[in-house]
C-alpha cells in the first residue's frame, strides 16, 4: 500500500501545474496546499475549515481501503478537496477547472492524468455543498468539496 502522504503530496502539485487554477487562486501556487494531522496541536478539520484562507484549495486524505481493479484486489485512496473560491465567483468555475485543467507540459487533462506514477487516473469526482461550519462567534461558513478517488495500479 501506498503512503497516502505520498498521493496527497502528489495531488497538490499535480493541482499547481495547472495555470488556470492557480489564477483562479489569486495566481499563488502556495493557495493549493495539503491537510495533515499533526498530533496533537493540529487534528481538527473544523478549525482547519474556518481558518482557510480564501481564494485556496486544500487537499486532504479522508480514507484507504480495500477495492477492486477488473478482478484484483487492491487499494483504494479517497481524498477531498476543500474549494474555497474567491468572493463573488463560481465555485463551479473551479471544479470545471478540477477535472478539465490540463497541467502545464501535460497532455490530457486532470480527469485523465495519473497523479501518480503509482495510480490509475482519478475516478469520476463529486462535487458537493459542505456542511456548513460555524466558528467560536456564531458565524457559519459554507464551503464546497471535491470528492477524488485514486486506486492503485499494483501492490506497493
Amino acid at each position: 500500500m501506498l503512503d497516502p502522504t505520498d498521493l496527497l503530496d502528489a495531488i497538490v502539485g499535480k493541482l499547481r501545474l495547472v495555470p488556470e487554477i492557480v489564477a483562479a487562486l489569486d495566481g499563488d501556487i502556495d493557495n493549493i496546499f495539503a491537510y495533515t494531522d499533526q498530533f496533537p496541536e493540529q487534528t481538527n478539520v473544523r478549525d482547519a475549515l474556518l481558518t482557510q484562507p480564501r481564494p485556496s484549495v486544500m487537499v486532504m486524505w479522508q480514507a484507504s481501503g480495500p477495492g477492486m481493479l477488473g478482478r484484483n484486489e487492491t487499494w483504494k485512496h479517497r481524498f477531498s478537496l476543500y474549494v474555497s473560491p474567491a468572493k463573488g465567483t463560481d465555485p463551479f468555475a473551479l471544479f470545471r477547472l478540477i477535472v478539465s485543467g490540463v497541467p502545464a507540459g501535460g497532455a490530457v487533462r486532470l480527469l485523465n492524468a495519473q497523479m501518480h506514477a503509482a495510480v490509475l487516473p482519478m475516478d469520476v469526482p463529486t462535487f458537493s455543498r459542505g456542511a456548513v461550519v460555524m466558528d467560536a462567534e456564531g458565524h457559519t461558513l459554507d464551503y464546497y468539496e471535491v470528492g477524488m478517488t485514486l486506486t492503485e495500479i499494483g501492490d506497493y
